[in-house]
Parts: structure tokens; sequence; C-alpha cells
């Protein structure tokens, strides 16, 4: 291995960060081994320690692992925060509301919600090791944003990195013209030179849109961050709301507003699901309707900064009651709301599967229970038990088994049910939604802009000996097979003696 002597130094301005210059460098067939110190030339030298971590510092930033290490722990955290249930912002810890919530998601979750509870992972975009990393993408956001558009703000080179030398017969001027045109003719321009000990040190990278698209990529990020902290900051998100038709129930938080389901479209498929499922909203402050909105599974309705979202559906079932000469009856609910009304609509959910209604002037009470398959029946899909009771004793008057619309009876009493659906709704306060949007699109256009440029650095230090100039040509061993470096050696070398 041939061995290569001389000074490797990093040449910096007070505020930016170092710039390649004469250097040190072990070398074996152009491959390169960089050692770099640090000299700051109008201020003295700085103690060497600090310089190391200085330097080290910079290459850690701008590595390639560093990023794809920080993307993978984004993507582990978004996966376990995404898979996993998460409590709402705002909410504590031993708050009556997160007891609540936590009671809700104990019957999917089972006993793994302690499990789950006790190492954090039902908080983890509220949790510090989330912050941390969240600060430490926004550094290095910031710094590789300010690397891509600030032209003087030249980044040091991998410490692995490729070489090549040649003398041009030429004086200094006429050296770095020739040098100037090469690296035009590759989309380079010159964007920091500096005089040190006797030679020019410069850099060179991609210029004008080439150079600061692929910036929107990092300043997509820092949008993301800043919303993500209005979210956490201003956000609001507000309890499960479960409608079932003609029902009202107030949102929630300071909104003073309430919903009311008027009305479900539904398009199902062949097979039984549903290709639309789509509800129509009432949103009633005081005894005013103020807006009606539409929402879907992957539809939002938005209202004066009020978002609401469709989260799913569920059965539910419509009752009513008449005598056979066609009297109808009232009807009340055991529990909830206990209002005496002619037709009532009954919700069912993971809590909640068995319903009681009361029919005072049949003496009857109406027990619902839903499965949603009952095979030992016969019944594969959904099935509804129902009986008829004395309220007076108890005893069963009536008992059915349904798997669609039908009528159970008792003496001259008939109850009519029918199956509907129910639609579970959540609203939530997102000031950072359109500022998210906006840093998504900047993300997709600066990932177009690293496809379509990639990264192009060189750095150059030239040197006048007698009536010629040495000059040498450092890449990262990344670009030292790239069709655009061997171009320009080529260039360069054509115009080389010796």
């Amino acid at each position: 291995m041939a061995q290569k002597a001389g000074q490797l130094r990093l040449l910096t301005g007070l505020l930016c960060p170092p710039i390649i210059g004469l250097g040190d460098a072990d070398e074996d067939g152009g491959r390169t081994d960089i050692r770099v110190t640090t000299v700051r030339s109008q201020w003295g030298a700085l103690v060497s320690t600090f310089e190391r971590v200085e330097v080290a510092a910079w290459r850690a930033i701008t590595s390639s692992h560093v990023s794809i290490a920080l993307l993978a722990a984004l993507l582990i955290v978004t996966l376990l925060g995404g898979l996993l249930p998460q409590t709402a912002p705002g909410v504590q810890p031993g708050s009556p509301r997160y007891q609540e919530w936590r009671g809700q998601i104990r019957s999917p979750w089972g006993a793994a919600v302690g499990a789950l509870e006790a190492l954090g992972l039902l908080g983890v975009f509220q949790s510090r090791p989330f912050y941390l990393l969240m600060a430490i993408v926004a550094v290095v956001a910031v710094l590789r944003l300010a690397s891509l558009w600030i032209p003087p703000w030249v980044l040091a080179p991998p410490r692995r990195a490729s070489t090549r030398d040649f003398t041009l017969s030429r004086d200094k001027a006429g050296a770095w013209e020739e040098i100037t045109l090469a690296l035009r003719g590759m989309g380079l321009g010159v964007v920091r030179q500096i005089s040190h000990g006797g030679a020019e040190h410069a850099a060179a990278r991609r210029v004008g849109v080439a150079r600061s698209m692929p910036g929107l990529l990092y300043l997509g990020a820092l949008a993301l961050l800043l919303a993500s902290a209005i979210e956490w900051r201003f956000g609001w998100a507000g309890p499960r709301l479960e409608l079932a038709l003609g029902e009202t129930r107030p949102l929630g938080g300071e909104t003073g507003l309430a919903a009311r389901l008027e009305q479900i479209d539904l398009l199902p498929l062949a097979d039984g699901t549903l290709q639309r499922f789509d509800s129509h909203v009432s949103l009633i402050r005081g005894a005013t309707v103020e807006k009606t909105v539409t929402l879907g599974l992957d539809r939002r309705a938005a209202y004066h900064g009020l978002s609401l979202y469709q989260l799913g559906f569920g059965p539910a079932v419509r009752v009513s009651a008449q005598k056979a000469s066609g009297q109808p009856l009232r009807m009340q609910r055991t529990v909830g709301d206990t209002s005496v009304q002619r037709i009532l609509r009954l919700r069912f959910s993971g809590r909640q599967q068995e319903q009681l209604v009361t029919i005072p002037e049949a003496d009857l009470v109406v027990r619902l229970v839903y499965y949603p398959a009952l095979p030992i029946r016969g019944f594969s899909t959904r099935a509804l038990h129902i009986q008829l009771l004395r309220g007076s004793t108890g005893q069963v008057q009536a008992e059915q088994f349904l798997a669609e619309n039908g009528q159970v009876m008792s003496g001259d009493v008939r109850v009519d049910i029918a199956f509907e659906y129910s639609v579970t709704l959540r609203p939530e306060r997102e000031p950072g939604l359109p500022l998210a949007a906006f840093g998504g699109a900047l993300i997709m256009l600066g990932l177009v802009g690293y496809l379509i440029w990639p990264t192009r650095e060189a750095w150059l230090i030239v040197r006048q000996e007698n009536q010629s100039c040495t000059c040498q040509i450092i890449v990262s061993r990344g670009n030292a097979g790239a069709s655009w470096f061997i171009a320009l050696v080529s260039n360069l070398s054509g115009g080389a003696n010796g």
C-alpha cells in the first residue's frame, strides 16, 4: 500500500461546518482513509479533543447509517403507536376518563393491557423517548437542510473516500477556469473556496434547483414535527360515540355540540361485505341543527376546526310493539335514556350484548341478546335471541331466535324486530392537520428531487508548483464509480500533463 504524506485539515468559518483542506491520506488504489484535524484560520487552533469531536459529529450527522437508523426508529415507533391502543392527547393516566378508556380496550386486548401499560406502550406518542427521538430528528433535519440550501455550508467529507490526482500545465487562474468548466459540465459548481497553506481548498456540489429541491424532504420532515407539536399542545380528541339511527349524544369537551345520526347509506357486495358505508350526522347546538355532514370509513367531516371521524359500525335493532288491534304500545329502556317512546333503536357492542325494554301497558319485559354467530343453533352469522317475560312474575311468555327481521307474539301483543346498523364516531380538534398535509407534500417533492438529482459532492485541493498546478479531487467511495465522476476525471485528465 502506497503512503502519501501531507497535512489533512478542515477549514471552517465561525458559523459554518468544516470544509476539506490539504490533508494526510493513506491511499491504496485511489481509496483514501482521511484523518482530519480542525483549524480555524482567523481564530486560532482549538483543542484537539474538541476538534475530533466536532468532525466526528458532522460526519455522524451526514452519515447515511445515522439517517437509516433514525428512519428505522421512527418506523418502529409509528408501527407500535398505530397497532397498539393509544391514549388521547390530554388524557392523564389515573384520571376518570383514562380509567373509562382503559376499561374499553380491556375487552379486545384482555390481560395484555396491564403489560402494555407497565411497558409504557399505551402512550408511545406522549413518552419522553419519543420526544427525544423527535428532537434528534429535528436537529439532523435542520442541519441537513442548511447544508443543502446554504451554499457555503459545506460538510466534511466522509472518513473513507476516493481521490484522483493529476497535474494541469496551467497557472492557478487557468487551472481553476478549466476545473470550473469541467464541474459545470457535470452540473456542479464551486460553493466555497478558501486559501490556506499555499493551496486553494474548495468544495463543489450541485447548484440551483438540483441542489435545493432535495432539501424539501427535510423541510417537510420539520413541518411534520411542528404539526405534531401543535397537535400535542392544542389538539383534542373526544370520546368514542356509538349512535343508532335518531340517537343524539354530546361530542364532549368545550364544543357545545351534539351529534345525531340521521341516515345510513350502504352498498353491499355479493359476498356480504360492504363496499360503502356512509352516515349522515347532524351537528346540533341547543335546539338548532347547525350543519349536516356525511362521513365514511375513509371520509372525514370538518366543521369550524372540528374533525369528525367514522371509526366503524356495528349492529343495532329497531323495536316496536302493538296490540292485535293495531294499537301501538309505548316502551322504555331500563338503563340509559328511559324516556317513553313508541319506537326504540338499540345498539349492541363488545361491552353490551344484552338490552332490556319494558312495555308497561302490557306488563311485559323484552330481553334481547345479540350474537355475532350462534353455530349451536345453526346460525353462522348474526342472531338475536328474544324473550318476552311477564313483568310482574318474570316468567317467560314467548321466546325466539331471529337472523332476519321478524315478530314475536305474546297473547295479543306483537313485538316487531328489524335489524339495522349503528356507527361509531370520534370528534377531534386537529389544528396541525393542514401543516401536516403540507409537510407530506414537501416530503414527496423532496423524494422526487432525490430521485432526479441524487447527491453529487466533491472536494478539491489545487496547489501551484512552478508553471503547473497539482490538483486532487476527493469524493465519497459511493461516488467513485459514478458516471459523472468518471466523466469529470476524464475531462480534467485530458488537459493534464504527466
